[in-house]
């Protein structure tokens, strides 16, 4: 039976940790701070990673710690691979590109260790679409419900043959943040669990 949540967690510790430039149009909640250098906010980024990944394991969450590329500041969100209960592995496509080089080789050939690399939908990038793993799609991986706000990062054609191959009903839905725009990720506003 398919577990609603997991308890193994991939981290990707920070090279580098800043405001990202070529996703800052699509997320209206990214804040170029420029009082703070660079340096200053990897350390405090450190700080939270390292308390972080010592409270799950404090609370007996396994945990798979790779270490991040320099030249991705998001590496630490890593979207762009999703597993399942049955070793299965999918690679989703991103769209700034600078997210895309988080799917360096040494991370997969990592990840491919456990799991299977059953479909990869890294090429649509270069068609322009985009749907970035569970950021883009809430699962209710139980009942095989996939929840999305379709935005820039999240195409809708895309996520239906996503669902249609993987046996999910896609449920889809239109967003709009304080700015208007479309809310990049369907996970800022949502999230399924189970009751404990």
């Amino acid at each position: 039976m398919t577990a609603q949540s997991t308890n193994h967690v991939l981290l990707i510790r920070p090279a580098e940790f800043y405001c990202n430039e070529q996703t800052i149009e699509t997320n209206h909640y990214q804040i170029n701070d420029l009082s703070l250098s660079r340096d200053e906010t990897l350390s405090m980024a450190m700080v939270e990673f390292n308390q972080f990944e010592k409270t799950l394991r404090d609370n007996n969450i396994k945990v798979t710690t790779l270490d991040g590329n320099i030249g991705c500041p998001d590496n630490i969100f890593p979207n762009w691979a999703v597993t399942y209960s049955d070793k299965s592995m999918h690679i989703f496509s991103m769209l700034g590109e600078n997210r895309r080089l988080e799917k360096s080789q040494d991370h997969i050939d990592t990840l491919i260790e456990t799991y299977n690399l059953d479909q990869d939908y890294s090429s649509y990038e270069e068609r322009g679409l985009f749907l970035e793993g569970t950021s883009s799609l809430v699962m209710d991986r139980m009942n095989k419900i996939a929840y999305m706000g379709v935005s820039p990062r999240s195409n809708l054609e895309l996520a239906e043959k996503w669902s249609e191959r993987n046996g999910y009903i896609l449920i889809p839905f239109e967003t709009k943040s304080h700015t208007g725009g479309a809310i990049y990720h369907s996970d800022v506003m949502m999230y399924i669990g189970r009751a404990c």
